[in-house]
């Protein structure tokens, strides 16, 4: 017996239109997974004249997708203006000379490799990146709105800074030619500069790259020091922000398992809650809903919301941020040593 037609199928069809129609099904993206972040910016700038009034005028992009290219053009009278983060620039020094140290085979002019004590170690390395940062943050604007020539002098004391780690972190005889790109005075990251306003004795010459590594590391230095990378982080601009409310939201809806659209709807507004009024926001949320809340509700929330304050107070103090640092610094040299001691144990092919 054979059939033309399938009630079975007329009626699947049926329920798709049927579940298709808004807020019914939960598919808003058909695309590949790496294509998300793009289209969500392209809702976002498409809209926002339409439901707030307004017309973005930047983006702070961290360069992982194409999301600015895709809303670059979104206005024609007003083109939106890309802006990287600042933590995520110093991070690309970091990436730049481990990549650099892994692909340098062999020895150098002076006969030594490119890695072991004295030379480019992991150390120094986040060292060189921690000066990079500073020299890019030390020297932003404030004004959100700068004169090309306040941008001007903006780059061009960036560039001058970050030429002056690479002068900074190369050993000579003459520490007056060696430090002369060094920001001057008490705040100056570069200890001799401290030494030469304060009247101390704290600098150590010996913490310093041989000269074949001026010619070796200066691409490196040119090519993270270009103007239009450098106008880029002239507003001081960082997604410190976004990776925050990010951390509330993976929080309430962990990424390593699956949650449907309604849960995170509701993770995403009470991230957005707690990020700007703390967990007391949730007492006003359950005011709003005519739900009386307890009081041990209310006293544990004040309590984690004096706690989060103290916390982020403690931290704030250069004491603390000192500290972070040196520890910082301490786990990499650990993990150097072990390294070199231990060699090469686990690589694909290799045994």
């Amino acid at each position: 017996m054979k059939k033309s037609q399938c009630k079975t199928d007329e009626e699947f069809q049926e329920w798709q239109i049927e579940h298709i129609s808004p807020n019914q099904c939960d598919i808003y993206f058909t695309g590949r997974s790496p294509a998300m972040e793009a289209e969500g910016a392209k809702v976002l700038w498409n809209t926002s004249v339409e439901l707030h009034k307004i017309r973005y005028k930047w983006m702070v992009s961290d360069g992982d997708s194409k999301a600015f290219s895709a809303v670059e053009d979104t206005y024609e009278e007003c083109k939106v203006e890309k802006l990287d983060c600042v933590g995520r620039i110093q991070k690309r020094m970091d990436k730049h000379l481990l990549n650099l140290k892994s692909t340098t085979k062999g020895k150098l002019a002076d006969g030594n490799s490119i890695g072991g004590k004295g030379r480019l170690t992991e150390v120094r390395i986040k060292r060189i990146q921690r000066y990079y940062g500073l020299a890019i943050r030390q020297n932003t604007l404030s004004n959100q709105n700068p004169t090309e020539k306040e941008v001007d002098v903006a780059v061009y004391t960036m560039k001058k800074n970050i030429i002056a780690i690479l002068h900074h972190s190369i050993q000579s005889k003459d520490l007056a030619k060696q430090h002369r790109y060094c920001p001057v005075g008490e705040s100056s990251w570069c200890k001799w500069q401290q030494d030469t306003a304060t009247g101390t004795n704290t600098y150590q010459s010996e913490d310093c790259l041989p000269e074949v590594f001026c010619e070796l590391l200066r691409p490196t230095f040119m090519a993270l020091s270009e103007r239009k990378l450098l106008e880029r982080c002239v507003r001081g601009a960082t997604q410190n922000r976004n990776e925050s409310i990010n951390a509330l939201v993976w929080a309430r809806c962990p990424k390593n398992k699956h949650h449907g659209a309604k849960v995170i709807r509701c993770a995403v507004a009470s991230s957005v809650c707690h990020f700007h009024s703390g967990a007391s926001s949730r007492v006003r949320v359950m005011q709003k809903l005519s739900i009386p809340a307890g009081v041990f509700t209310k006293q544990t929330s004040a309590k984690n919301d004096k706690r989060q304050i103290k916390k982020a107070d403690r931290q704030a103090i250069d004491k603390a941020k000192k500290r972070r640092q040196g520890l910082q610094l301490m786990r990499t040299c650990c993990e150097e040593a072990l390294r070199e001691a231990e060699g090469v144990t686990y690589e694909a092919g290799a045994f």
